[in-house]
């Protein structure tokens, strides 16, 4: 390892031991086995990353599993060796481009970490059609490890902003799959020009799409950009978790 990933590695590690308070309190922290799925576009690489980091803070095997077959961008694949270097344990298809056909090829060992009881397992699927059948193989498995399939809702995506377009996406998953979503992250960032007037807004517009569903939101996400301790206990006010998360997935024209 070379000085600039043992920096990186420092850096990313302060960020979470700093914040694992916010982490701690979340009834999620106490899982061992998440399923983090929703609309293409909506966030839910950068939360499964986020808390495979968090997670690894607390305990001694944690994994992360990329069945992200859909968007080019945004795979935890590109973490990969900034998590394996803080000891988390990285399972990615070895295709760049996947159809679900062809998900034989790695779904032993995606599926098998399951008959480990000493790791902690997050699975980050891709948005259509693909990672959720990854799932449907292993349904009997995350089923009988008590694993819990959360949505990742972020309210200025397009075509699912708006509650048709975002329920209709969540039927298909479960449909696919054969698994129900348990409950959900509410992600509503806007990129660099998130701020903490921007959360409060899709803090609304996420009330008006999730309704009473609501109440099963497991944290609000909010990236370490908006604010500090202050404007974090603001949003905790307002009834949910908070979990700082850091962004460091850029796009090619970012890089």
């Amino acid at each position: 390892m070379n000085v600039s990933q043992v920096d990186g590695v420092q850096v990313f590690r302060k960020f979470y031991v700093e914040n694992k308070k916010f982490f701690e309190k979340m009834p999620l922290s106490q899982s061992r086995c998440i399923v983090i799925v929703g609309p293409a576009g909506s966030g839910k690489t950068e939360v499964a990353v986020n808390l495979a980091f968090y997670f690894v803070q607390e305990r001694e095997k944690v994994a992360i599993v990329d069945l992200d077959f859909v968007n080019p961008y945004f795979r935890s694949r590109e973490a990969k060796s900034l998590m394996e270097a803080n000891g988390i344990k990285v399972v990615v298809s070895p295709y760049k481009e996947i159809q679900a056909s062809e998900l034989p090829s790695f779904q032993p060992e995606a599926s098998g970490l399951l008959d480990n009881e000493n790791y902690t397992i997050i699975y980050d699927v891709g948005g259509g059609k693909a990672g959720a059948a990854a799932l449907a193989r292993m349904r009997e498995k995350l089923e009988k490890a008590s694993c819990k399939m959360v949505a990742v809702y972020n309210p200025f995506r397009p075509f699912v902003a708006d509650n048709k377009g975002f329920w209709e996406e969540i039927k298909d998953i479960e449909e696919t799959c054969g698994l129900n979503v348990s409950s959900f992250v509410l992600n509503p960032n806007a990129s660099y020009s998130t701020e903490k007037s921007v959360v409060l807004e899709g803090i609304d517009r996420s009330k008006k799409v999730l309704k009473e569903k609501i109440k099963n939101v497991e944290f609000l996400s909010v990236w370490e950009g908006v604010g500090k301790d202050a404007d974090f206990s603001e949003f905790e006010e307002l009834g949910f978790y908070v979990l700082p998360i850091k962004r460091y997935q850029l796009l090619p024209w970012e890089k």
